[in-house]
Parts: structure tokens; C-alpha cells; sequence
């Protein structure tokens, strides 16, 4: 049985739209919901709640960059691991994008490649093992305030 995973699209294109979820769904060991936003307010949002398991975000999305919301998701304490996608190669947007948090940086053209299939398997795990760590913490957390009292 496939491990069921949420992911978040952020894409104002419907054609992109199609084409990542298309590619997301030939992915083995996964099955995806996905959740589709096409505007920066409601990535935003949605990235502030952490109810995602990763996001994949458009660098170009109208007015404002994917890296604007990516910065944004950052200062509001997101713990989503994101992965910028691009219509266009960029080694300069790419580093920016990897020293604003992002987990990844992909070119939409390598959405069919095994690089993109690793990408996702990547952050996936890298979710896997930060919500761990949480649940471990939080236990330890408890099993502290039940030593003090």
C-alpha cells in the first residue's frame, strides 16, 4: 500500500497544473493529495498552517516571485520543505532559492525525470524525520513536566 502524502501546488498556470500532477501520480511508493492555490496569498496561507507534507512552488507567479512567498513562508515559522520550480535555468535565482530555505530547485522541464522523482522522494523523508524529531521532543518534553510535578 502506497503512504499517502499532501502536497501543495502552488501554480498559476492550469497547464503546469497538470503536467507536475500528472508526474506526481507515475511517482511509486506515494500516493498525493494534492492541494492547488494559483496566488501568492493563498500559499501564503496555506503554508503558514503546516498541514502539508511538502510544497511545490512556482517562481513566477504573476506580479510576485515564488521567492517572495518562500521568504514569507520562512519568517512565519514554516516547517514545510519547499522545492522551487522554474520555467527557466538560473544559477543565481537557483542559490537564492536554496539560501531562502528551499529544500530544492527544479527546471519544469525535468518534472518527468527521475530528478524530479528524487527531489520529492528527498523532501518527503526530510519531513518524515523533522516530524520525528518533533513527536520526540514533545515526549520528552512531557515526560519532564511529569518528573517535576
Amino acid at each position: 500500500m502506497n503512504k499517502l502524502a499532501r502536497i501543495l501546488l502552488v501554480e498559476d498556470d492550469e497547464d503546469d497544473y497538470v503536467l507536475t500532477s500528472e508526474a506526481l501520480q507515475l511517482l511509486d511508493s506515494y500516493q498525493f493529495e494534492i492541494l492547488w492555490v494559483t496566488s501568492p496569498q493563498q500559499a501564503s496561507e496555506k503554508l503558514s498552517q503546516n498541514d502539508v507534507d511538502i510544497c511545490l512552488l512556482d517562481n513566477q507567479l504573476g506580479a510576485k516571485s515564488g521567492l517572495a512567498v518562500l521568504k514569507d513562508a520562512q519568517q512565519r515559522g514554516c516547517l514545510t520543505p519547499i522545492i522551487m520550480l522554474t520555467g527557466q535555468t538560473d544559477a543565481t535565482l537557483d542559490k537564492s532559492a536554496l539560501d531562502a530555505g528551499a529544500v530544492d530547485y527544479l527546471n519544469k522541464q525535468e518534472i518527468t525525470t527521475e530528478r524530479f522523482a528524487r527531489a520529492i522522494r528527498y523532501a518527503l523523508a526530510r519531513n518524515d524525520v523533522a516530524k520525528e524529531r518533533l513527536e520526540r521532543l514533545k515526549a520528552q518534553t512531557q515526560n519532564r513536566a511529569k518528573d517535576r510535578f
